[in-house]
């Protein structure tokens, strides 16, 4: 029994660590659920408009900063092709590459799609009124409050989280061609060097992101 209850422990750490994680690279949740259910169950219309006019903006905002960030790493992801001719390249690390791509053009297409749908919706007389309607389902009678929609949750958090997984893809391409250079030298003295600073260059940049992450949102949602 004792050692059935340390495994299930293990297990739960290791669901929450892999929740975590998740949550870092969808970008944490409950910083989009939260603004969401505050402006649909406002105590009062005037304050219900101002919330979702403050929630309209700041979208536009960050959907504009979404879509500068994915051009940057698009050109990032592009020029680095040209590191290596491509038949000399690990077919991993141009999968990703071309997967990572995808993803952030994927990213910018919808970010001004958003942008503009929030524009257009922007120019009704009752455009808050509507944008909470998109935005939430209807009240539950049992607690008498409007739930978000996650369906639309799910839309509006997919721009930042095809940027994330696009990072991710490119890192890890990157990777896989510091490795595979090493084994093409065969463990020369240069791959090595090569290999030990990349890594604890990587190391130590990631142990900060998902430091910087955690500690971020765990305080501020």
């Amino acid at each position: 029994m004792p050692r059935l209850n340390r495994a299930r422990a293990v297990l739960l750490k290791t669901y929450t660590l892999i929740i975590r994680l998740g949550q870092i690279v969808f970008a944490p949740w409950p910083s989009t659920y939260e603004p969401v259910k505050s402006l649909l169950n406002a105590p009062s219309t005037a304050e219900k408009d101002q919330l979702t006019a403050t929630w309209r903006d700041k979208k536009l905002g960050e959907l504009s900063f979404v879509g500068i960030t994915c051009g940057l790493i698009a050109s990032v992801i592009s020029g680095a092709f040209s590191w290596r001719p491509l038949e000399q390249m690990p077919w991993a690390t141009a999968g990703l590459w071309y997967g990572g791509l995808l993803m952030t053009l994927t990213s910018i297409c919808l970010a001004t799609q958003q942008g503009v749908a929030l524009n257009r919706i922007s120019g009704y007389a009752n455009s808050l009124e509507r944008l909470r309607a998109m935005l939430g389902t209807d009240s539950s009678p049992v607690s008498n409050s409007t739930t978000p929609n996650w369906d639309q949750l799910y839309v509006w958090q997919t721009p930042i989280m095809l940027l994330n997984v696009s990072v991710i893809l490119f890192i890890v391409g990157l990777i896989i061609m510091v490795f595979d250079e090493l084994a093409r030298d065969l463990w020369s003295e240069r791959s090595i060097k090569v290999v030990i600073l990349v890594t604890v260059g990587g190391a130590f940049s990631g142990l900060n992101y998902l430091a910087c992450t955690l500690l971020l949102y765990r305080r501020s949602v």
